[in-house]
């Protein structure tokens, strides 16, 4: 499936990802956009591979196991890839939130200062890089401008919270074989089951009070679309 006949879908659930995502601040950035494809281009494939699952399994009147590892398998690196695309833009999100927060509170002299600092800080960590400087100074010249840009970045980063905080539940379970935010061991981590709705894989997921949420990766594909008229409003504001 190309990128073009995912554009002209014109079914609600079938809005790419790539379009949701880059509706966050900051993805105007070359790289975190390049990412974002990258996790819309594997949803589309991804959906694909669960309606082929779902009929193969209706067709034989049991679990295909080979074609069900592989959805499997391909889910959890999905699962993974998503979560370090959403961690790196939060960390990147709150640092500028905390620098706005820095120069506003600072004197004249005191603001020159801090983004000097900082200029230099940048041109220190990009020194591997060709143009790695550019694109993150970018950000901060926003926020030097135009104060509004914090406003915008708490509600973004507000926004995708409860759907990153799913996402971040989901990779810890299977990724680190642990219950989240506990230490404790996680039951059965990385097996999942077929969602009869969709082909999606899901996983059982305990929380450290003991509660249990039932997770698919499909759900969480579809929970970021949701989120499409919300991240609207926050570009309007």
């Amino acid at each position: 499936m190309t990128i073009e006949r995912e554009e002209q879908d014109d079914e609600p659930d079938a809005l790419p990802l790539h379009l949701v995502l880059r509706k966050l601040p900051l993805f105007d950035n070359l790289y975190l956009n390049m990412q974002a494809m990258n996790i819309g281009v594997t949803d589309f494939a991804l959906q694909e591979m669960e309606e082929h699952l779902l009929r193969r399994y209706i067709e034989i009147e049991r679990t295909p196991t080979m074609e069900a590892v592989v959805v499997s398998a391909w889910s959890q690196m999905w699962i993974f890839a998503l979560y370090e695309l959403l961690r790196t833009w939060r960390r990147r999100a709150k640092e500028l939130i905390e620098y706005g927060a820095k120069l506003a509170a600072a004197s004249p002299e005191a603001r020159a200062a801090i983004v000097k600092q900082n200029d230099e800080a940048l041109v220190k960590a990009a020194a591997l890089t060709i143009d790695g400087a550019l694109y993150h100074r970018r950000a901060y010249e926003r926020i030097e401008q135009d104060p509004s840009t914090i406003d915008r970045l708490k509600s973004a980063y507000d926004v995708i919270a409860p759907q990153y905080r799913s996402i971040e539940a989901v990779r810890i379970t299977l990724a680190k074989h642990e219950v989240p935010k506990s230490g404790f061991l996680a039951q059965a981590p990385g097996y999942g089951r077929i969602d009869m709705a969709t082909g999606s894989i899901y996983w059982s997921i305990i929380f450290k009070d003991n509660s249990q949420a039932i997770i698919s990766r499909r759900g969480i594909a579809d929970g970021i679309r949701e989120l499409s008229l919300r991240l609207d409003a926050v570009s309007d504001a």
